[in-house]
């Protein structure tokens, strides 16, 4: 949940297994055992010398807040969302780029319960209208997700030979930036009874 509030990987970088002191060990009957380290698959992508990112208090806010309803129904059938999410930011390997376009893709069209025929305009109309305040945001959240759907296509049909890294990384932080803004949206209200009324009735 605070690596999707943050749009930043919280990854295990190492696993310390079995490292008990030896009055402890003495206690229960065992031999000392020293422990070890283990290494995370993704630590090589982490320069010990990089700053990590700071946390936001909003953004803690919001993770904690979502965190405290776990229990809930509502939490139940989002959390696979809330993994989907997490595991794409962490991405890595050759098709990562693509992986983690489609990622944000499953978890936009579960969210707002998509199925069938015309997804992308469907999908328009719902994110516009659950997120947009007015005409004009949702004018502009309609044009978001139309861009990050033509990305989508173009791995999904392969429309294009080369595809450029640069706008496979603003589709993906346009779409991801969406996903956790209907997430946690959906977390805090629910979601319509009717998607297909509420877009209707325009509210």
């Amino acid at each position: 949940m605070l690596a999707v509030s943050h749009r930043v990987p919280i990854v295990c970088l190492a696993a310390v297994r079995e490292c008990l002191i030896r009055s402890a060990c003495h206690l229960i009957g065992r031999a000392h055992n020293h422990g070890g380290v283990q290494s995370g698959r993704p630590v090589h992508r982490y320069g010990p010398f990089e700053k990590p990112p700071r946390p936001r208090s909003e953004a803690v806010a919001e993770a904690k807040a979502a965190y405290y309803e776990r229990k809930s129904q509502r939490y139940g059938k989002l959390a696979p969302v809330v993994a989907r999410l997490a595991e794409a930011l962490a991405r890595d390997g050759r098709f990562a780029a693509e992986d983690k376009i489609l990622d944000v893709a499953i978890a936009l069209e579960r969210m707002y319960e998509l199925g069938g025929g015309e997804i992308s305009h469907k999908m328009r109309t719902r994110v516009s209208w659950f997120l947009g305040l007015d005409a004009e945001e949702r004018v502009g959240v309609m044009k978001s997700v139309a861009e990050f759907y033509n990305v989508r296509s173009e791995i999904v049909h392969r429309r294009k030979r080369k595809p450029s890294p640069e706008r496979y990384r603003e589709a993906f932080n346009t779409g991801f930036d969406i996903a956790a803004r209907t997430l946690f949206k959906l977390m805090k209200e629910g979601p319509p009874r009717n998607w297909e009324e509420f877009v209707i009735a325009g509210k």
